[in-house]
């Protein structure tokens, strides 16, 4: 190859190389506020997806599947609250004023973390869970509470990915359907605490 013809080539890569970089890879559609009453569609750039792809490459049980299944979930949020404005989400029902976008609920959180699921089962990134949908507790007149549920393949155990008692980013809180059913405490990673 002449001199001026290897210019030229890396010339095009240069050129080419941010548009491969940040091509789409994979649109979603979140929840924006309380209830879910207002949605935005945006894009996971193959740069940003292949962080997510790389918390799920090295599972190799359904225990460990988990564990990055919640760790995915806080990353995804990241990836797509920082373009739709959900960011500076609040656990829980924490923040002092529940109408602001931005801040969400546990339906419009297990709406966002279904999807999340999904996308990711979509691209084959679950091997030992499937994803079942959603369900919803009601322990008292005003204690109702969903989640987005996931299933193991082997044993058809059922499982909570709750995203709505963390902050927006922070891993999802993933435990027994039958104990989030009974409202059971949340086993937190030694790495997150509550400020």
């Amino acid at each position: 190859m002449e001199a001026r013809e290897l210019k030229a080539t890396v010339t095009a890569l240069a050129v080419a190389w941010p548009l491969l970089s940040f091509a789409s890879s994979h649109q979603v559609t979140v929840c924006l506020d309380y209830g879910c009453d207002y949605t935005r569609s945006t894009d996971i750039r193959a740069h940003e997806w292949r962080l997510v792809e790389e918390i799920l490459s090295e599972v190799d049980s359904a225990d460990a599947e988990r564990v990055a299944l919640a760790e995915a979930i806080g990353e995804l949020e990241q990836i797509v609250g920082g373009k739709v404005g959900t960011a500076e989400d609040a656990p829980r029902n924490a923040a002092p004023d529940t109408r602001i976008i931005g801040q969400l609920d546990c339906i419009a959180e297990s709406i966002n973390t279904e999807r999340y699921l999904q996308l990711l089962a979509s691209s084959e990134l679950l091997r030992h869970h499937r994803v079942v949908g959603r369900e919803v507790r009601h322990r008292w007149v005003f204690d109702t509470h969903w989640t987005a549920v996931i299933e193991e393949i082997d044993s058809g155990e059922r499982f909570a990915v709750d995203s709505w008692h963390r902050r927006n980013g922070e891993p999802a809180a993933i435990q027994q359907l039958g104990a989030w059913r009974r409202a059971d405490p949340i086993d937190d990673p030694p790495s997150w605490s509550p400020e």
